[in-house]
């Protein structure tokens, strides 16, 4: 086992199995089979998942974007206390994969966005037995409250619980050190706005 395996690894199921009893989202508000999967705000996505890092999944033909958290990115990497950098969002993708892909994921869409040309559903979802993942997320330490988004919310206050106790329980990626998913983007477009194109050139007067 590499080094920083040990210090990253987490019981999850146990953590998940935890978690079942925190009812979050009310799932049995599902109405009629015509409220599902018609991709309109308000409604709601049913069907079998595959997650593609810590706040996204796909439902078919649905890209799923989980509400009020931002997960760490899939290339993310996070530092351990000792000091080594690891693949931080590619452990936490192959987990939730392990844990949850093939389970059914019930999705209630708060917003639409658009990523890559492509639609996005901004949704609060449970996944098999756990009725709330972006509860799970955040006490699990794999993610941030996107608190511009709670705000105002009934879940503003037990999903920054959440995030709390999952930081001082140094769970997950609390473990060591890790930067804000936003400023982890944000500090690689920088780097990519800054280095120059191949094809650029040099002109003379």
């Amino acid at each position: 086992m590499n080094r920083y395996r040990k210090f990253f690894s987490v019981n999850v199921r146990t953590l998940v199995l935890g978690m079942f009893s925190s009812i979050l989202i009310p799932i049995s508000s599902i109405a009629t089979e015509t409220d599902v999967n018609t991709g309109e705000i308000g409604t709601w996505i049913t069907g079998t998942l595959k997650f593609y890092d810590a706040d996204g999944f796909y439902i078919e033909n649905f890209n799923i974007r989980v509400w009020g958290i931002d997960g760490v990115e899939k290339r993310q990497t996070c530092t351990l206390n000792s000091g080594i950098n690891y693949p931080c969002g590619e452990d936490v993708t192959k987990k939730l994969k392990e844990l949850f892909d093939g389970q059914t994921a019930n999705c209630f869409i708060r917003d639409k966005n658009h990523y890559q040309l492509k639609v996005r559903y901004v949704a609060q979802c449970s996944l098999g037995r756990l009725e709330d993942y972006g509860h799970f997320a955040l006490q699990s330490g794999y993610a941030r409250a996107y608190v511009r988004f709670l705000r105002g919310t009934e879940y503003q206050k037990t999903y920054l619980e959440a995030e709390t106790l999952a930081r001082k329980s140094k769970r997950g990626l609390w473990s060591g050190d890790w930067d804000a998913p936003w400023l982890w983007r944000s500090r690689v477009q920088n780097h990519f706005q800054r280095k120059p194109s191949k094809h650029s050139f040099v002109t003379t007067n």
